[in-house]
């Protein structure tokens, strides 16, 4: 009987967990809201003409802009987004709108596009949306701190994706498969910042992985630890503490040649493939896992 009281309360707390987490997420979207409802009004200036924000909407269900031409024939447009994929929302900027200094512009952007559509206010959607992976909103300038922390509470809403079920078999790797495994992997899928080039894997052991790449001239290399932390949205490589490092190896008068240490790799990988991304990061602990003391043991 105990037992069966015990379960009960387990279902219990789990659905007031979950009923919890819905309230949540509905009350940062209504902060979020109320945000966008304070730059109803206010004016903007395009190419086309001169316009007027009428309303904003920001729901699970649907996101949407309305701005009403200021001209004689005064057609209000109506910028609609729906089937958006929350969980997948990874990154946003606030910037100064440059036709009104009292707004800033949010611009959201996801992994994956949903529909959108741009129609007329008396039509009841367009008949030829398409689909986008970003968002854009206005918001009065002085609650851009105030955003911030809403879009802080946004990532922090999004449900933890089920691990791979391919991690399992790579617990199981001995260090030279998982080394043959990542290594054609990171073949694969490495990449580095917008001027990075000719990346090329020179070294790879347990503890660490020796790349060069070229950029705007000059010839780098890089160690990327197989201790990491964690691979980032945008699939860049972080650590607990400052051990990734980067090298000039070309100096010259503007770029010394000193080792320099982030918290974050030079190099990191493809962040369209959330799965291989998955893979990649359990390789690289179960590597670090081979490790003694940050030294090699061959």
């Amino acid at each position: 009987m105990k037992r069966k009281n015990f379960l009960l309360l387990a279902v219990f707390l789990q659905l007031a967990f979950l009923h919890s987490f819905a309230q949540t997420k509905e009350q940062v979207h209504a902060s979020i809201q109320k945000l966008l409802n304070k730059a109803v009004g206010q004016k903007l200036s395009s190419f086309t003409g001169d316009k007027k924000i009428t309303k904003q909407v920001f729901s699970s269900a649907e996101v949407s802009l309305n701005e009403k031409n200021l001209n004689k024939y005064g057609t209000e447009w109506v910028h609609r987004y729906t089937d958006i994929p929350w969980n997948d929302f990874y990154e946003h900027v606030i910037f100064d709108e440059s036709s009104n200094n009292k707004l800033n512009m949010l611009k959201m952007r996801f992994k994956k596009s949903f529909k959108s559509e741009f129609f007329t206010s008396d039509k009841p959607g367009d008949e030829d949306a398409r689909k986008y992976n970003t968002i854009e909103l206005y918001l009065l300038a002085k609650d851009a701190e105030a955003m911030e922390e809403q879009m802080k509470l946004l990532y922090t809403l999004r449900e933890k994706r089920p691990e791979s079920a391919f991690n399992a078999k790579i617990r199981a790797f001995t260090k030279e498969q998982t080394i043959t495994w990542l290594k054609a992997k990171l073949l694969e899928k490495m990449e580095g910042g917008q001027f990075d080039q000719d990346i090329r894997i020179v070294s790879m052991d347990e503890c660490k992985i020796k790349v060069t790449y070229t950029s705007l001239g000059r010839k780098w290399e890089a160690d990327i630890p197989t201790a990491i932390q964690e691979i980032t949205d945008h699939g860049v490589f972080k650590y607990a503490t400052k051990i990734a490092s980067k090298k000039n190896n070309s100096p010259d008068m503007l770029v010394d040649g000193e080792r320099t240490y982030s918290e974050y790799a030079a190099i990191g990988i493809d962040e369209n493939d959330e799965e291989l991304m998955d893979n990649i990061g359990c390789a690289m602990k179960h590597l670090a896992g081979f490790c003694k003391n940050g030294s090699s043991s061959r």
